[in-house]
This record gives C-alpha cells, sequence and structure tokens, in this order.
C-alpha cells in the first residue's frame, strides 16, 4: 500500500450520465464525448513557451495563462489544463505536438433540443452533477460510475505508463412528457406572452385520468447547453415552485363542494345582493350588479356574492376540509425537486372574512400544477 501510495496517482474521469427521453424515446439530454487536456509537467521543457501556445490555442485570458505556466512548472506527473474542450480545441492543440500534453476521453452533457422544456430537465454543472430539474432530481440514477485512470511513476516521479478502469453507464430516465405537445405549449405560451406583455408564464397539459404530466412549459427560459449564459431566476420551474392567488377560478373548488355536500341545487336561485355583500364588517363588491341568479348563473357570470353565499351554507369546517382534499396547501408529489406546497393557512389562522376570500380564490396560495390537479378532478 505504501509503495502504490508513492507510485501511483488515481484520476477520476466522468461517467457517462444515462439519456432522458420523451414518452415516445425522443432524446432530450445525452452524453456525448468530450476530450480532455492534461499535462506531464516533468517531460515539458519549456513551461512558459508551452503554457503560451495552449493559450493561444484555447482562448484563455492573461490571468489563466499565468495560472497554466504555475501548473507546468510543479514537479508532478499529472495536472489538467482543460476539460471537455470542443472538438476544434482539441484539433488546435493536438496540431501543435506538444512533448508533455495528452488527452484522455470523457463526455460532456448535452440539451439536442435547447430550450424545450429546460426548467424540467435541469442542467448538469461542470463537475458533471445535475443541479436542477430531472438531472439533481435522479442524480444517483443517471449518473452511473466514474472511470479510474491510474497513472503509475517511476522513483524521479516520471510516468511510466497508465491503467484504465472503464466506467459504467448510468441509467436511462423515461418521462412522461411528449415532446410534440411540448413544442405546442411552449408555441403558444410564447403567443400569449407576446399578446399580454406578460413577464413570466407557465403551461401545463395534464392527463386528468392518469395524471401523467404531457407538457410543462415555462417563460423565461434557458438554454441548458449554456446556463450560465442566463440569469438564475430563469432556471426556475414555475409550474411547481411558484405559488400565487389564483382567484375566480378557485370558485370551481367551492362550487365542487357545494354541489358533493348538496347544499345547493344547479338551477336554485340565490340572492346576489344587488352586487355587494357585507361580511365582518368589510363590503364586498362584486364585478357586475346581480340580483337574483340561479346557482349555474353564478357559476357562469362568476359572481363573488353569489358564491359567498353557498360557502356560508357549507360552513368553514366543510369548506376547509374540501380545500385540503382537492390538494391544496400539500405538494403534489411529483418527482421534481424544489415544489411547494403553496400556502393555506390553519383554520384557527382565519379571519371572520377568511370563508368569504377563499370561497372566490384569495387569501390561499397555489402553484400552477396544484390548479391543474385540480382541473383535471
Amino acid at each position: 500500500r505504501q509503495a502504490a501510495r508513492q507510485s501511483e496517482r488515481t484520476i477520476n474521469l466522468d461517467p457517462r450520465r444515462g439519456p432522458i427521453l420523451d414518452r415516445n424515446g425522443s432524446s432530450l439530454a445525452v452524453s456525448v464525448d468530450a476530450e480532455s487536456i492534461y499535462a506531464v509537467p516533468q517531460e515539458i521543457e519549456a513551461p512558459e513557451k508551452t503554457a503560451a501556445q495552449l493559450s493561444r490555442a484555447l482562448g484563455l485570458d492573461a490571468g489563466a495563462r499565468k495560472e497554466l505556466a504555475a501548473q507546468l512548472h510543479r514537479n508532478k506527473a499529472f495536472v489538467w489544463v482543460k476539460r471537455k474542450v470542443d472538438p476544434q480545441m482539441a484539433r488546435a492543440v493536438r496540431d501543435l505536438q506538444l512533448e508533455g500534453i495528452g488527452f484522455l476521453a470523457e463526455n460532456r452533457r448535452y440539451y439536442p433540443k435547447r430550450e424545450l422544456a429546460s426548467q424540467v430537465l435541469g442542467y448538469v454543472g461542470l463537475d458533471n452533477t445535475g443541479m436542477s430539474g430531472v438531472e439533481y432530481g435522479f442524480e444517483s440514477h443517471i449518473r452511473g460510475k466514474a472511470a479510474k485512470v491510474t497513472v503509475h511513476i517511476d522513483a524521479r516521479r516520471r510516468p511510466v505508463g497508465h491503467t484504465e478502469k472503464p466506467s459504467t453507464d448510468g441509467h436511462t430516465v423515461v418521462l412522461t412528457l411528449d415532446e410534440s405537445i411540448q413544442h405546442v405549449a411552449e408555441r403558444e405560451l410564447d403567443r400569449a406572452m407576446a399578446e399580454t406583455g406578460s413577464l413570466a408564464g407557465t403551461v401545463v397539459v395534464l392527463a386528468p385520468r392518469s395524471g401523467e404530466i404531457l407538457a410543462m412549459a415555462n417563460r423565461p427560459t434557458f438554454n441548458p447547453n449554456r446556463f450560465a449564459a442566463s440569469p438564475s431566476s430563469h432556471w426556475q420551474n414555475r409550474v411547481v415552485a411558484g405559488a400565487y392567488e389564483p382567484g375566480s377560478i378557485f370558485k370551481i373548488v367551492t362550487a365542487a363542494a357545494a354541489l358533493q355536500e348538496k347544499v345547493v341545487d344547479p338551477d336554485e336561485v340565490l340572492d346576489c345582493g344587488g352586487g355587494g355583500i357585507d361580511i365582518a364588517g368589510t363590503h364586498i363588491n362584486d364585478h357586475a350588479v346581480f340580483h337574483q341568479l340561479s346557482f349555474r348563473d353564478v357559476i357562469a357570470k362568476s359572481s363573488d356574492v353569489g358564491v359567498i353565499r353557498v360557502a356560508q351554507r357549507l360552513g368553514r369546517d366543510n369548506f376547509n376540509r374540501y380545500v385540503k382534499n382537492f390538494g391544496f396547501g400539500s405538494p403534489t408529489g411529483i418527482e421534481l425537486p424544489g415544489e411547494s406546497p403553496g400556502l393555506l393557512r390553519p383554520l384557527s389562522k382565519w379571519s371572520g372574512l377568511s370563508l368569504a376570500s377563499l370561497s372566490f380564490g384569495q387569501e390561499v396560495g397555489v402553484t400552477p400544477l396544484q390548479m391543474a390537479v385540480m382541473m383535471a378532478v
């Protein structure tokens, strides 16, 4: 063991990450071959000149060139020059035919569809580790086991050969996403944002009976091949992490609970108060003046007062139970990192106004995914 420590240097090479595919087998993330450049300083007679030539070929700035020169002056059997370079750079360095400079085959992550589903897929850091999305959530499955290169050196610290232990590829991950549906979802999201002048937006396409996500789109977006070129805020998957106050679409929960509990008949006429109602010392105005509406019309015309009347019949306990049973206030359990549970205050923290406010989607925070699941139900 002592001899091995003195005569061997082991280098770990990144394993080939398993591909990420859509439901039809289309590649969304793959690993492609890349060459890494290393140096054996003890074989380099002119470190400064070699560093200058390498810097020109690799496009290094003055600071990086100085650091490289310092590395080449060291009495070592192995140092990295630059890892996972593009083919043009590798060819430029190889053409120099420099003594003491070698190449090792590695791989890097590549996203052939660029921005498509980028927040779902996530990205991989420089150390080949998943940093967000599926890449992060399934890291232990996708990563694989590293290759090992053992460099053997003699008593004067000169390399005399090397042995390699191959890597084990990572597992394939197949998503429920459909690439074609994802493409349409992102195209339509771009169109809607342009029409409304919005700064951000999301789209979820969900199969209601199975719960499978067929598309999950976010804007603004980023290219995971060049993730550092975009602000970190663009990396966020707002579908699962972004909570917001839903407003009137939440009336579906109130209507569903009322029908299930049979506290209202679809054709029953409700008093809508002429467009206003007083609750806990607060006057709530409707968006229009309604006097008498059937429950069907209360929902169709989105009357706040009419919905409040129905929620009052349900009562605080019943309504709170239905909101929870629809999944609000809890994560859905989707296999993506960073999911928000939204915001639903416990019943003990409700004010006299809370039942009315919640009935039409205020005083509650939801994620777009929670709303899609609610609509599926």
